[in-house]
Protein backbone atom coordinates (compact mmCIF):
# COMPACT_ATOMS: atom_id res chain seq x y z
CA UNK A 1 0.00 0.00 0.00
CA UNK A 2 2.81 2.31 0.88
CA UNK A 3 4.81 1.57 -2.32
CA UNK A 4 1.20 2.27 -4.40
CA UNK A 5 1.40 5.60 -2.59
CA UNK A 6 4.62 6.01 -3.34
CA UNK A 7 4.52 5.94 -6.90
CA UNK A 8 1.41 7.55 -7.28
CA UNK A 9 3.37 10.89 -5.92
CA UNK A 10 6.36 10.48 -7.67
CA UNK A 11 3.96 10.25 -10.68
CA UNK A 12 2.39 13.42 -9.72
CA UNK A 13 5.31 14.97 -9.14
CA UNK A 14 7.09 14.03 -12.76
CA UNK A 15 3.57 15.18 -14.07
CA UNK A 16 4.17 18.60 -12.64
CA UNK A 17 7.77 18.81 -13.77
CA UNK A 18 7.12 17.82 -17.25
CA UNK A 19 3.93 20.44 -16.75
CA UNK A 20 6.14 23.52 -15.48
CA UNK A 21 8.98 23.10 -18.33
CA UNK A 22 6.56 22.95 -20.69
CA UNK A 23 4.38 26.42 -19.67
CA UNK A 24 7.76 28.06 -19.46
CA UNK A 25 8.74 26.42 -22.90
CA UNK A 26 5.61 28.08 -24.31
CA UNK A 27 5.66 31.04 -22.54
CA UNK A 28 9.13 32.11 -24.17
CA UNK A 29 7.65 31.03 -27.81
CA UNK A 30 4.96 32.95 -27.36
CA UNK A 31 6.23 36.36 -25.50
CA UNK A 32 9.38 36.94 -27.80
CA UNK A 33 9.81 39.72 -30.57
CA UNK A 34 8.86 38.09 -33.61
CA UNK A 35 10.69 40.33 -36.53
CA UNK A 36 9.35 40.13 -40.29
CA UNK A 37 10.21 42.06 -43.55
CA UNK A 38 8.59 42.59 -46.47
CA UNK A 39 8.67 44.95 -49.25
CA UNK A 40 5.62 47.59 -50.17
CA UNK A 41 5.31 50.60 -52.66
CA UNK A 42 6.16 53.73 -52.04
CA UNK A 43 4.81 55.48 -55.12
CA UNK A 44 4.29 54.63 -58.63
CA UNK A 45 4.46 56.68 -62.00
CA UNK A 46 5.18 55.63 -65.96
CA UNK A 47 8.86 54.88 -65.53
CA UNK A 48 8.83 52.81 -62.26
CA UNK A 49 7.16 51.91 -58.95
CA UNK A 50 9.84 52.95 -55.99
CA UNK A 51 9.71 50.65 -53.02
CA UNK A 52 10.46 50.75 -49.39
CA UNK A 53 11.46 47.83 -47.10
CA UNK A 54 9.34 47.33 -44.09
CA UNK A 55 10.82 45.99 -40.78
CA UNK A 56 8.11 45.14 -38.51
CA UNK A 57 8.15 43.38 -35.19
CA UNK A 58 4.86 41.58 -34.60
CA UNK A 59 5.98 40.19 -31.49
CA UNK A 60 4.84 40.82 -27.66
CA UNK A 61 8.29 41.96 -26.40
CA UNK A 62 11.19 44.29 -28.08
CA UNK A 63 13.58 43.46 -30.02
CA UNK A 64 17.43 44.88 -30.09
CA UNK A 65 20.05 45.10 -32.90
CA UNK A 66 17.76 43.80 -35.71
CA UNK A 67 19.70 42.81 -38.93
CA UNK A 68 18.68 42.18 -42.33
CA UNK A 69 21.46 39.62 -44.39
CA UNK A 70 21.19 38.34 -48.23
CA UNK A 71 23.49 37.16 -50.45
CA UNK A 72 25.44 39.36 -52.95
CA UNK A 73 24.32 36.79 -55.55
CA UNK A 74 21.00 36.62 -54.80
CA UNK A 75 20.86 40.45 -54.62
CA UNK A 76 21.99 40.44 -58.04
CA UNK A 77 20.07 37.92 -59.64
CA UNK A 78 16.64 40.22 -58.62
CA UNK A 79 18.62 43.63 -60.62
CA UNK A 80 17.89 43.72 -64.20
CA UNK A 81 20.91 43.54 -66.23
CA UNK A 82 22.61 46.48 -66.86
CA UNK A 83 26.09 46.81 -69.57
CA UNK A 84 29.00 46.11 -67.62
CA UNK A 85 27.61 47.64 -64.56
CA UNK A 86 27.62 45.05 -61.58
CA UNK A 87 26.81 47.54 -58.87
CA UNK A 88 24.54 46.56 -56.12
CA UNK A 89 21.95 49.31 -55.56
CA UNK A 90 22.84 51.66 -52.67
CA UNK A 91 19.71 51.42 -51.01
CA UNK A 92 20.48 47.53 -50.66
CA UNK A 93 24.13 47.56 -49.96
CA UNK A 94 23.72 49.74 -46.59
CA UNK A 95 20.55 47.26 -45.32
CA UNK A 96 22.24 44.18 -46.36
CA UNK A 97 25.82 44.63 -46.22
CA UNK A 98 26.78 47.30 -44.04
CA UNK A 99 26.91 47.23 -40.03
CA UNK A 100 23.36 49.19 -39.97
CA UNK A 101 21.29 48.08 -37.43
CA UNK A 102 18.11 48.77 -35.61
CA UNK A 103 19.24 49.73 -32.44
CA UNK A 104 15.37 48.73 -30.57
CA UNK A 105 12.26 47.68 -32.44
CA UNK A 106 9.34 47.95 -30.05
CA UNK A 107 6.51 45.62 -29.86
CA UNK A 108 4.22 46.72 -32.81
CA UNK A 109 6.37 48.64 -34.27
CA UNK A 110 7.98 48.71 -37.96
CA UNK A 111 10.46 50.99 -39.48
CA UNK A 112 11.02 51.73 -43.10
CA UNK A 113 13.72 52.38 -45.47
CA UNK A 114 13.97 53.34 -49.43
CA UNK A 115 14.81 50.03 -51.34
CA UNK A 116 15.06 51.41 -54.99
CA UNK A 117 12.81 50.68 -57.61
CA UNK A 118 10.82 48.28 -60.31
CA UNK A 119 11.86 49.55 -63.61
CA UNK A 120 12.89 48.66 -67.37
CA UNK A 121 16.35 49.78 -67.38
CA UNK A 122 19.20 47.83 -65.85
CA UNK A 123 19.89 48.65 -62.16
CA UNK A 124 16.36 48.37 -60.84
CA UNK A 125 14.65 45.48 -59.58
CA UNK A 126 12.89 42.95 -61.93
CA UNK A 127 9.85 42.67 -60.73
CA UNK A 128 8.43 39.62 -59.31
CA UNK A 129 11.69 38.58 -58.11
CA UNK A 130 12.34 37.04 -55.07
CA UNK A 131 15.67 37.84 -52.71
CA UNK A 132 16.30 34.81 -49.51
CA UNK A 133 17.36 36.96 -46.39
CA UNK A 134 17.98 36.33 -42.78
CA UNK A 135 16.51 38.61 -40.08
CA UNK A 136 18.79 38.51 -37.13
CA UNK A 137 18.08 40.29 -33.71
CA UNK A 138 18.39 39.78 -29.92
CA UNK A 139 15.25 39.27 -27.24
CA UNK A 140 15.58 42.02 -23.98
CA UNK A 141 16.58 38.39 -22.38
CA UNK A 142 19.98 38.31 -24.25
CA UNK A 143 18.06 35.08 -26.58
CA UNK A 144 19.71 35.49 -30.32
CA UNK A 145 17.13 34.81 -33.38
CA UNK A 146 17.89 34.09 -36.85
CA UNK A 147 14.60 33.83 -39.21
CA UNK A 148 14.56 33.08 -42.67
CA UNK A 149 12.85 34.93 -45.07
CA UNK A 150 12.09 35.92 -48.48
CA UNK A 151 11.13 39.02 -49.92
CA UNK A 152 8.66 39.54 -52.99
CA UNK A 153 10.01 42.65 -55.33
CA UNK A 154 6.43 43.66 -56.70
CA UNK A 155 3.84 46.13 -55.99
CA UNK A 156 2.06 45.27 -52.95
CA UNK A 157 -1.26 47.33 -53.57
CA UNK A 158 -3.24 44.23 -55.25
CA UNK A 159 -2.36 40.65 -54.00
CA UNK A 160 -1.91 39.71 -57.65
CA UNK A 161 0.00 42.44 -58.57
CA UNK A 162 -3.33 44.60 -60.14
CA UNK A 163 -5.11 47.47 -58.71
CA UNK A 164 -7.01 50.18 -59.26
CA UNK A 165 -5.87 53.92 -58.71
CA UNK A 166 -8.25 54.86 -55.19
CA UNK A 167 -9.53 52.30 -52.97
CA UNK A 168 -13.06 50.37 -53.86
CA UNK A 169 -16.02 51.65 -51.92
CA UNK A 170 -16.83 48.80 -49.90
CA UNK A 171 -19.66 50.32 -47.47
CA UNK A 172 -22.58 49.48 -47.76
CA UNK A 173 -25.68 52.08 -47.13
CA UNK A 174 -29.40 51.96 -46.69
CA UNK A 175 -31.41 54.23 -47.26
CA UNK A 176 -34.85 54.42 -45.31
CA UNK A 177 -38.35 54.34 -47.71
CA UNK A 178 -41.59 55.52 -46.94
CA UNK A 179 -44.16 54.28 -49.03
CA UNK A 180 -47.60 56.55 -49.21
CA UNK A 181 -50.77 55.52 -50.15
CA UNK A 182 -52.01 57.96 -53.21
CA UNK A 183 -55.28 58.99 -52.98
CA UNK A 184 -57.27 58.56 -56.16
CA UNK A 185 -60.08 61.29 -57.02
Amino acid sequence: MALAAFLISLGSLLAAIFSVYFTVRLWRKANRPLVTARIAAHSGGNAGISLDILVENTGTRPALNVRLYAKSKDIRAAMLACDGATEIQMDATRIFFSDVSIPVLPNGRMMSNAFGCLGQEGGDWHPGAQIPIEVSYSGMDGARYNDPGVLLLHDDSGFAQTSWEGPAERDIRHHRVTVTERSTV
